[in-house]
């Protein structure tokens, strides 16, 4: 993968544990500000799936999907303040298989999955649902944190798992979310980190300052 200047490269690692990136540090210590109560970064995209669904071809195609990618199989812990990546070695995500009488029912509980917060520190970071209306008409619902994902890895989520449900071969990954991370983080550090500093420190000099409470971590 290129990056700037630099490729990005497998680390390697044996280790299920990384320092998040810098967008991944921003979305935990947003959760951890409204408590973990909130679903604002919940993206949670649905599909109509037309013709006749095979749930045991689905159930493997989607832990074939959460093995290839390990943000999928990662939960955030604290650690001394700051949040730790953990990738768990094998999937636990499970679809949840629902029956339906009608579009309606399927908003009104859809509804709800979308609005459930998750627990960062626990995971899984993902849950999917698939409604039956008929016998050749569902709906799938794919609930993933943005800690983990984001609106363009959703097509790619969704293209490969439409592939692999169809029972086609995927190309290895050369790298992982990690170690993009870890190539972040050795980028912005030292000098580099210190320059971007200042530079918003001089832009918000004149600003204001904010009167915030401080009774609270």
């Amino acid at each position: 993968m290129q990056s700037g200047t630099q490729d990005i490269r497998p680390e390697g690692r044996a280790e299920s544990e990384y320092e998040p990136s810098f967008a991944q540090h921003r979305m935990w210590f947003l959760d951890r500000l409204g408590g973990g109560r909130g679903a604002e970064y919940i993206a949670s995209p649905m599909w109509c799936v037309h013709g006749p669904l095979e749930r045991p071809v689905l159930e493997r195609a989607l832990a074939e999907l959460v093995e290839r990618h390990a943000s999928l199989r990662t939960r955030f812990v604290e650690r001394d303040g700051v949040p730790r990546a953990l990738v768990a070695d094998r999937s636990e995500v499970r679809i949840q298989w629902r029956d339906a009488a009608d579009a309606a029912e399927v908003a009104r509980q859809a509804e709800d999955v979308a609005g459930r917060p998750f627990d960062l520190a626990s995971g899984p970071l993902i849950r999917v649902v698939v409604w039956r209306l008929s016998p050749t008409e569902h709906v799938l619902l794919v609930a993933v944190h943005h800690i983990v994902s984001d609106g363009w890895s959703l097509g790619v989520l969704l293209r490969e798992l439409g592939a692999l449900y169809a029972g086609d071969a995927l190309p290895a990954l050369p790298v992982q979310y990690a170690d993009f991370a870890d190539w972040q983080r050795r980028e912005l550090a030292g000098a580099a980190l210190e320059r971007g500093l200042d530079y918003w420190r001089k832009r918000l000099a004149a600003l204001p300052a904010l009167e915030l409470p401080t009774d609270r971590p």
